[in-house]
């Protein structure tokens, strides 16, 4: 290597990050929809089980860790797709539809 930075053509680059945002926002999507789930079954279970005091706090520290995982995940999918820099589409041949 000549310790150049290797060179990519603007079109190259713009289907690269398309691809990236598109992997990141579906991954976003996914965690999501586990998110509700999983919570939505934690608020089954404590409905059901709400005369033991101590089941209820489980599953109300159960979905407050249960959270904070999300946001983790929600946080280092937003960096990832603030790294994306922002190119302009190099022409009307990579926009995938018209109005």
């Amino acid at each position: 290597m000549s310790g150049s930075e290797p060179s990519l053509s603007t079109s190259d680059a713009y289907t690269e990050i398309g691809a990236n945002y598109r992997y990141f926002l579906g991954w976003m999507h996914k965690a999501f929809a586990g998110y509700v789930a999983i919570l939505a079954g934690l608020s089954i279970a404590f409905w059901e089980i709400r005369d033991d005091h101590a089941l209820c706090c489980a599953i109300a520290f159960t979905a407050i860790l249960l959270t904070g995982v999300f946001y983790a995940f929600q946080y280092r999918n937003r960096f990832m797709l603030s790294q994306f820099p922002a190119l302009e589409p190099p022409g009307p041949e990579h926009v995938p539809f018209q109005y």
